[in-house]
């Protein structure tokens, strides 16, 4: 696994809302880890765009959770296209809800995963802030999103591992890796890594 720089909303600047060079640099960390991925250049476009907000929006109608629509799309490539440490006002009124959703995924970072199996895919998502090379992302039956985990035994062998938290894996979050044959272990979770959740 291969991670990116934590994203944080107010960025260095205190009073900033929302921090444009922080998006954009979180947007271009996307963009490099994709070029690697083996997304199809159909799924790299939509990806761009989908990741930043963990590929969800509120449904104005309902204020429900739902898939990202095109709207987001319009609104990333607005947020790209400023040239200001500050949104312009029509800007800043027009991406509001974009910008909202991603001050939910604060403190995260982009990553990179190699999958293993016949064919080595790579995918790309968020995931917490405190994740490093050599943490693991595991498919948790009943869990409602991929679990980043860090060894936590005492040699290679033990199956004992830490939570870091919760990721989002762009692609793979509604069974996708767990259809057909999949590879299943068992293992045991004991004390949250340093930073994370239980």
């Amino acid at each position: 696994m291969s991670v990116g720089t934590v994203w944080n909303p107010q960025g260095p600047q205190s009073g900033l809302w929302f921090d444009v060079a922080g998006a954009q640099r979180l947007f271009a960390e996307v963009e490099a880890f994709l070029e690697e991925s083996t997304y199809t250049p159909e799924e790299k476009t939509g990806a761009t765009w989908r990741i930043p907000i963990g590929d969800k929006e509120a449904n104005l109608n309902n204020g429900e959770w739902q898939r990202a629509t095109p709207q987001s799309c319009r609104m990333h490539q607005r947020i790209t296209a400023t040239q200001s440490t500050k949104l312009a006002p029509e800007d800043n009124k027009s991406t509001r809800s974009y910008q909202s959703i991603m001050q939910d995924t604060y403190d995260a970072k982009p990553f990179l995963l190699y999958a293993g199996g016949q064919c080595l895919d790579s995918y790309v998502g968020l995931c917490p802030g405190e994740t490093k090379p050599g943490d693991v992302v595991a498919i948790i039956f009943g869990a409602t999103a991929p679990l980043v985990l860090r060894p936590a035994g005492p040699d290679e062998m033990s199956q004992e591992f830490a939570l870091v938290g919760e990721a989002y894996i762009h692609g793979a979050m509604d069974g996708e890796f767990v259809q057909g044959d999949c590879e299943t272990k068992t293992f045991t979770l004991g004390k949250p890594a340093k930073g994370g959740i239980l």
